[in-house]
């Protein structure tokens, strides 16, 4: 073996073990904030709702259903009025709630089902329902479904009429968990999105720059 091929191993080496370091940084972020992440969403998106909620309570005649929503306050008060109001103004709400409860509880799936029923209301506003997405994706990385959270979070990301800074958000996670698995064009390819988005929007610059950083020390993958 002469002396560039393992100068070259050497390099190679190196290169890997700074993307493991940089890549664990990212991991170790993620891995203690991310239900400060999921918390923050909801409660934007219940601020949202409320406002959205109130207006419709104003121009509707089931008082009654939005009045039963909004004041169930346990698990499961909150579940039974549901299932009789699924479609009430402050159901939006009331399954928000719900979600942080399932959260606390680390019962994941079961909180999952309630971003998702809010994520198919196309009757809400498109901020409400892509928060909604974003939580439902991180909530499928927790429950060990990360192929499936990777994919959820690249259609969020791909998808031109999200907000700027969800589509970053979103891209910069699937390319977090397509490293994760190995996956290094898929999650070049979604970091990158990222970073070029965030370029040109404020909203998004964190998550692009955070994007840019990991996306320039992913290895190539070996040619098949």
């Amino acid at each position: 073996m002469n002396k560039q091929q393992v100068s070259k191993k050497q390099l190679d080496r190196a290169i890997s073990q700074e993307v493991v370091s940089d890549f664990e940084k990212f991991e170790f972020f993620f891995g203690k904030y991310w239900r400060h992440i999921i918390l923050a969403g909801v409660v934007l998106v219940l601020l949202i709702s409320l406002v959205f909620g109130l207006f419709r309570y104003r121009q509707s005649n089931i008082r009654e259903a939005n009045a039963l929503l909004s004041a169930a306050k346990t698990e499961a008060e909150l579940v039974e009025a549901l299932k009789k109001h699924p479609d009430a103004a402050a159901a939006v709400s009331a399954r928000l709630r719900l979600a942080i409860m399932y959260l606390a509880d680390k019962k994941y799936v079961q909180a999952e089902e309630q971003f998702k029923a809010v994520a198919e209301n196309e009757d809400l506003n498109s901020s409400i329902r892509e928060r909604a997405m974003l939580n439902r994706a991180y909530l499928m990385e927790q429950s060990g479904r990360e192929k499936e959270a990777a994919a959820e979070f690249e259609n969020i990301g791909r998808n031109p009429k999200a907000a700027a800074n969800i589509r970053a958000e979103a891209n910069y996670s699937a390319g977090r968990i397509y490293l994760k698995l190995k996956e290094y064009s898929k999650s070049k390819a979604a970091l990158d999105l990222a970073a070029a988005g965030a370029a040109s929007e404020q909203d998004a610059f964190g998550w692009g720059r955070m994007a840019a950083m990991l996306s320039g020390n992913i290895p190539a993958e070996p040619a098949k």
